[in-house]
C-alpha cells in the first residue's frame, strides 16, 4: 500500500515569497559557487559525468593537490618522488582523443606562483591549460572546446 507524501515547500522559508523551481535552482548554484573552488569543482564533475550535457564519453583525472597527507613535509617529498607536482591542474579532461588541463577557480580566485609555473611547464610541452573563474565559466569554456553540448545549460 503506497502513502501519500507530504507536499514539499514551494517558498523558502524564511522570506514566504513564491519562487519557480528553475529560480531556486539557480540560487542554490550561485550560492554553491560562491562558496569556494571545491563546490565548484565538485558541480563541474557532475556535469561531465552526465552524458546528456557532454559530447561522447569524457574521462576526468582529478590530481588531489591540497590534500592533508599524514607525515607532513616528507609525506609530499614521498608523492613528488613518484610524479607528483606543486601547482598541477586539478583536472585532466580527456575527450575525443585529447587531453585537457584544466584547472577550476572560484568566480574571485587567483593562480599561485606554482599553478603559474605549472602552466608555463605545460606550454613549453605545447599542452594547453585552461582556467574557468566559477562554474558558469567553467562551463563556457567546456562547452566552446566542445566537451560539453552547445545549449546544454541554456
Amino acid at each position: 500500500m503506497r502513502t501519500a507524501r507530504a507536499p514539499r515547500p514551494q517558498t523558502p522559508l524564511f522570506t514566504g515569497k513564491v519562487i519557480s523551481a528553475a529560480d531556486l535552482e539557480a540560487r542554490r548554484e550561485r550560492e554553491r559557487n560562491e562558496r569556494g573552488k571545491d563546490g565548484v569543482q565538485r558541480l563541474l564533475l557532475a556535469d561531465l559525468a552526465n552524458r546528456f550535457l557532454t559530447n561522447g564519453p569524457v574521462v576526468v583525472l582529478a590530481v588531489p593537490n591540497g590534500a592533508v597527507l599524514a607525515g607532513g613535509w616528507r609525506g609530499w617529498s614521498s608523492l613528488e618522488r613518484d610524479g607528483a607536482r606543486k601547482g598541477a591542474s586539478d583536472l585532466f579532461i580527456g575527450h575525443k582523443g585529447r587531453w585537457i588541463a584544466f584547472e577550476v577557480k572560484s568566480a574571485k580566485g587567483t593562480l599561485s606562483d606554482d599553478q603559474k609555473a605549472f602552466r608555463a611547464q605545460c606550454a613549453e610541452a605545447d599542452i594547453g591549460v585552461r582556467v574557468g573563474y566559477g562554474l558558469p565559466d567553467c562551463r563556457r569554456i567546456l562547452t566552446e572546446l566542445g566537451v560539453f553540448r552547445a545549449g546544454a545549460f541554456a
